[in-house]
């Protein structure tokens, strides 16, 4: 996997994650120094990247799909509320159903 490291505001690599060491031992570069993978494509200090176990693995279409959501994530808010709002107004009809009104006839 290969990492591009900013340092000084120099955009430098791509590097070998064994690489990366080796230049922080030779002052090449700090362990502040911001580098970002290529999977990931987020920025992180040198010494988080190197303390991590291992290379990231690939996300797959599997993985991402796999994901469990909740149904506020699926539907959305307005989608929850469309349809309490569907089960409010079959409510209201039964109701009426139920109790049917009777029109006050005027005395004759």
């Amino acid at each position: 996997m290969a990492y591009l490291v900013e340092h000084n505001g120099n955009t430098l690599g791509p590097f070998s994650r064994d690489e990366l060491p080796r230049r922080i031992e030779a002052s090449e570069l700090a362990p502040t120094d911001l580098a970002c993978d290529e999977y990931h494509g987020r920025w992180m200090p040198l010494s988080e990247l190197l303390h991590e176990d291992g290379p990231p693995e690939p996300k797959t279409i599997h993985d991402v799909f796999a994901h469990k959501r909740g149904i506020t994530s699926v539907i959305g808010w307005g989608g929850m509320l469309g349809i309490l709002y569907f089960f409010y107004r079959i409510t209201r009809l039964m109701y009426a159903c139920a109790h049917p009104h009777v029109p006050i006839a005027p005395p004759n």
